[in-house]
C-alpha cells in the first residue's frame, strides 16, 4: 500500500467538484456539515461521521449545500500483488473499479478516532520512514474497519453517550474548549468517574488525551494554513500564557509551534 495524500479541509458551496477521476483510491470523510457526492452515476449523502470509498478509475464530483463542509481525504495505491496475513483482506479491493463504498460509522465510533490520528501524525515520529509505516498500517486498520460487519445489532446510543458526542461536536468547532474531565460530567449528567469509564469503552482514549488532541489539531491547522502570530493562536485555544501553549504543543507535536510551522505547506483544494 501506498499513501498520496492525507489532507483536512473545507468543501465550499460556490466550488463544487464537478468531475475527477483518479487511477487511485479516495477515501472522503466527512467530519462536518454534507456533501452530496455522485460516483459512478449513483448518487450518495454524506453527513457527518460517515465516508465514501471511491474506488481506482471512478468519475465522481461533489458539492455541499452548505456554505462550507469539513471534510478530509485519503489518496492511496494498493500493490498489484496478492498480499498476505494481516493486509489480505485488502485483496477484494484490487479487483473493484468504477465502485464507491459507502459506511456511516454509528456502531464504530473508533473509525473516526484512527482517522484523527492518521490525519495528527505528522512529525510525531522520528524519521520518515516509521511515520510512512505507521501511516500506513493505521489505514490498513481503518479499511479493515470499514468492511466489518457487526456481529450483533449495532446498539442505540443512550442519552449519554449522545451528550458526550454533542461536547465532542463542541470541541471541533470552538478551538477554545477548555472543560475539565469534572465540568464535561457534569454537563452529561454522570460521576466523573462513570463519564470517564463510558468515553474509555466507546473512544478508546481518556477524555482528557482526546480532547488535548483534538486542540493540538486546531493549532496544526492554523499554523498550517493562517499567518496569524503564534501568540494570537495560543489565546485563540484557550491558553492565557503562550509559554504553556509552547510546551504543551511540543510535548504532543515533538517540535515547537514555530518549527512546525516553518515544515508546513497550506493546504491546497482538495481536488
Amino acid at each position: 500500500m501506498e499513501i498520496k495524500r492525507n489532507s483536512h479541509g473545507y468543501f465550499y458551496r460556490e466550488k463544487p467538484v464537478k468531475s475527477v477521476l483518479w487511477p487511485f483510491f479516495d477515501l472522503l470523510v466527512v467530519h462536518h456539515g454534507c456533501v452530496d457526492v455522485c460516483a459512478d452515476n449513483k448518487y450518495y449523502e454524506l453527513t457527518a461521521n460517515s465516508c465514501l470509498l471511491i474506488f481506482p478509475h471512478t468519475r465522481f464530483s461533489i458539492a455541499t449545500p452548505f456554505e462550507s463542509c469539513a471534510a478530509s481525504v485519503h489518496h492511496f495505491q494498493l500493490e498489484s500483488e496478492e498480499y498476505t496475513g494481516a493486509f489480505s483482506h485488502l485483496n477484494k479491493f484490487n479487483t473493484r473499479i468504477n465502485d464507491a463504498f459507502f459506511c456511516r460509522f454509528a456502531g464504530k465510533r473508533q473509525l473516526i478516532t484512527d482517522i484523527e490520528r492518521l490525519l495528527a501524525c505528522e512529525n510525531q515520529f522520528p524519521d520518515q520512514g516509521h511515520l510512512d509505516a505507521f501511516k500506513v498500517n493505521l489505514l490498513n486498520l481503518i479499511l479493515l474497519q470499514l468492511i466489518q460487519k457487526p456481529t450483533k445489532k449495532v446498539p442505540t446510543y443512550t442519552k449519554h453517550q449522545m451528550a458526550i458526542e454533542q461536547l465532542i461536536y463542541q470541541a471541533k468547532q470552538q478551538p477554545s474548549f477548555s472543560l475539565n474531565v469534572d465540568q464535561m460530567a457534569k454537563q452529561v449528567n454522570l460521576s466523573a468517574s462513570h463519564f470517564r469509564a463510558i468515553f474509555q469503552g466507546d473512544y478508546n482514549e481518556s477524555p482528557l488525551a482526546y480532547f488535548q488532541r483534538l486542540k493540538m489539531q486546531h493549532a496544526c491547522r492554523l499554523l498550517t494554513n493562517t499567518q496569524a502570530p503564534i501568540k494570537s493562536i495560543s489565546l485563540d485555544l484557550g491558553y492565557d500564557e503562550v509559554s504553556y501553549f509552547y510546551r504543551h504543543f511540543k510535548k504532543h507535536m515533538g517540535v515547537t509551534p514555530r518549527t512546525f510551522r516553518s515544515k508546513q505547506v497550506p493546504n491546497k483544494a482538495f481536488y
